[in-house]
């Protein structure tokens, strides 16, 4: 997967993992690319403590990471870019990246998200397979990969 400038500093941002709110506030300001790339923006908008992270996840590090990811069969999905589903930026706080596995396409299918528990009865796990076998005959399933009922 290529990932254009402002994919890689989108990831690297969400690997920063900043709450919700600020990660926001800190967008509405700039975008991803801009708080990577200048400098005096990024002073400018980040305390010290964000600024001295942000630096440390300039270029190789980032590289590194995309490099693990791809390793696994993980491929990154960035807010800004062409295969992120619209659907998702209706939602109030739309995640920032989607880290996916498998078919790309399917993103832009109609989805039904499963979501569950770490400790999950196996007639559970069973029934839930079922209905997702049924789902997924109209809708892409979508689920977070947890460990556990999902």
């Amino acid at each position: 997967m290529t990932y254009s400038a402002a994919d890689r500093a989108a990831i690297a941002l969400d690997f920063l993992q900043f709450s919700p709110a600020r990660r926001e506030e800190l967008l509405s300001r700039a975008a991803p690319q801009e708080i990577f790339s200048k400098t005096e923006e990024a002073r400018r908008i980040l305390d010290e403590r964000e600024f001295i992270a942000l630096q440390r996840w300039q270029g190789e590090r980032t590289e590194k990471l995309l490099a693990d990811y791809a390793r696994r069969g993980v491929v990154c999905v960035a807010r800004y870019g062409k295969e992120y589903p619209p659907s998702l930026l209706a939602l109030p706080d739309p995640p920032l990246v989607l880290y996916c596995e498998g078919d790309l396409s399917l993103l832009s299918l109609p989805m039904f998200a499963v979501t569950g528990s770490r400790r999950t009865l196996p007639q559970i796990v069973k029934l839930t397979e079922e209905y997702a076998r049924g789902i997924s005959l109209k809708y892409a399933v979508v689920s977070c990969s947890a460990a556990g009922g999902d």
